[in-house]
């Protein structure tokens, strides 16, 4: 289990907010994970020290490559070659930064034709830089890995198509992948990295801009951009990543920012079902979800519901202002981003479910086959269920052969005048023909009473042995005793005769 990591990036001070006196009130503690927030009441009241901790904190100082190595967005981006899903979302006021973070800033009025330094250009341009590393180190060509990104836009409760420029798409619920998607969402695949700028261009090219009081260039509408990968190696099972940047519209208030029209009641509305929904799920466990979550009340929490459910690795990038003049307007984002910080997630591997099936299939039969194959050599078999040669000659090379020697005896008339005069010959002598005598009783296996038992007739033999005499013997009475006294004889028993001429041996 992992909880949702949540970075706090404050931006500098404009020209304006100098010109206007504002002072900077949001700073960064020393250490990178604490931000001291300045609130005062009433004027002539002291100033309130609120502290909050974050798992990143970037000061004003920091610029766009330091976020994009400080929060760790290329680890996410390796998650999404072994099949997991990742999602970076901005958050924040209006003109507090977000899209900046997440795109950079504009150079040419013509978005089409510009340079762009955001996490989601760097992360673009790192996954294809992976792509061709992964392939150029494993050198299968069994070995596969597609890239294609998506770029959708939500205004006005309405799904755009940034790609191709199609309206009004359909969010719609699939019960076999348990999630929302939105159909007839155009995919491009991308071969290297200049196909991704190029896919990203066009989309920030076709969103939604206006001007208000608080940003000259203030989006209007939630976007998604989401590269989807796909690897193929082998027999194995296909891998699904994916990973999704959120560039969330801005937070505002219509007295400050003068806008009119729908479009600020839409990004308000789905906003608070967005905190709806974090609220929820801050307060349960993953695994024993019981309570009703409101995904289906926005369009935006229906298309974030793999992000928030707890499938995959989420990064949530607050934006604030340290202006004094919107103090207020930061602690609530920093209150948003402290309650999305409670959220746990376990992530998925994300496999084809038929592949996988296929997958695992494979791997039984092949496990069987190999006990099968070390069975046969247990039972001394080989693979065609013949006799294995190789190890019954190992068993025979192994297993002891008993050899019974006798000691041939002396002559009688030979005549050894050294041994018989010298004694100390003669007792070595002795010795060494005791010895081999000693040895050729110990080499003689010798009967063991249970090999005696099992040498001597049965009971039923013994009852059928007399039916074995001749004819004229069987009826006469002393053809009976006799043939008992023959039995008892022959096996040591004695015959006792009774009225009713059976026998009764004791």
């Amino acid at each position: 289990m992992e909880q949702v990591k949540v970075a706090l990036r404050v931006r500098p001070l404009l020209p304006t907010e100098r010109e206007r006196g504002e002072d900077a009130n949001i700073s960064v503690l020393p250490g990178g994970t604490n931000v001291r927030v300045v609130t005062r009441v009433n004027r002539g009241t002291q100033n309130q020290l609120h502290t909050f901790e974050m798992d990143y904190c970037l000061g004003p100082e920091v610029n766009q490559q330091d976020v994009f190595v400080g929060l760790g967005i290329a680890d996410m981006c390796d998650a999404v070659f072994e099949g997991k899903a990742a999602t970076v979302l901005c958050f924040g006021q209006t003109g507090s930064g977000k899209t900046y973070t997440m795109s950079g800033q504009a150079e040419l009025e013509d978005t089409r034709q510009m340079t762009r330094d955001g996490i989601q250009f760097a992360a673009a341009r790192y996954i294809a830089t992976m792509r061709d590393r992964i392939m150029t180190v494993n050198g299968d060509a069994s070995m596969t890995i597609k890239l294609k990104v998506s770029y959708l836009e939500l205004f006005n409760e309405r799904i755009n198509d940034l790609l191709n420029g199609s309206e009004g798409l359909r969010c719609r619920w699939s019960r076999d992948a348990n999630s929302f998607f939105v159909e007839d969402l155009m995919l491009v695949e991308c071969l290297n990295a200049d196909d991704f700028i190029l896919a990203l261009q066009e989309g920030l090219f076709r969103r939604k801009r206006a001007e208000h009081f608080l940003n000259a260039d203030s989006s209007r509408s939630h976007v998604l951009f989401t590269v989807y990968v796909e690897v193929s190696e082998g027999d194995g099972p296909t891998r699904h990543g994916k990973i999704t940047f959120v560039d969330l519209a801005g937070s505002e208030r219509l007295r400050d920012t003068g806008s009119q029209g729908d479009d600020s009641k839409s990004i308000n509305r789905s906003l608070f079902v967005l905190g709806n929904v974090i609220e929820k799920l801050s307060k349960c466990h993953p695994l024993s979800r019981k309570d009703h979550i409101p995904y289906r009340s926005s369009v935006l929490t229906q298309l974030l519901m793999d992000t928030l459910e707890g499938g995959c690795r989420t990064l949530l990038v607050a934006c604030v202002t340290p202006s004094s003049r919107f103090v207020e307007e930061s602690l609530r984002t920093i209150h948003f981003a402290q309650r999305a910080r409670k959220i746990r997630s376990r992530p998925v591997e994300r496999v084809d479910a038929t592949q996988q099936e296929i997958y695992d299939l494979k791997m039984e039969i092949r496990q069987l086959q190999n006990e099968n194959a070390l069975l046969r050599r247990a039972l001394s078999l080989s693979e065609t269920g013949a006799v294995d040669q190789i190890l019954i000659q190992k068993f025979k090379q192994k297993k002891p052969e008993v050899t019974v020697t006798s000691t041939p005896a002396p002559a009688k008339n030979a005549k050894n005048t050294s041994i018989s005069d010298n004694p100390l010959l003669k007792n070595a002598t002795r010795r060494e023909e005791m010895s081999h005598v000693h040895s050729n009783r110990e080499s003689v296996q010798r009967p063991t009473p249970l090999g005696i038992l099992d040498r001597l007739p049965s009971t039923c033999d013994l009852a059928a042995r007399p039916r074995l005499l001749p004819p004229e013997m069987r009826h006469s009475p002393s053809s009976m005793v006799s043939s008992s006294a023959a039995i008892s004889a022959e096996f040591g028993f004695r015959a006792v005769p009774k009225k009713s001429n059976l026998l009764f041996w004791t």
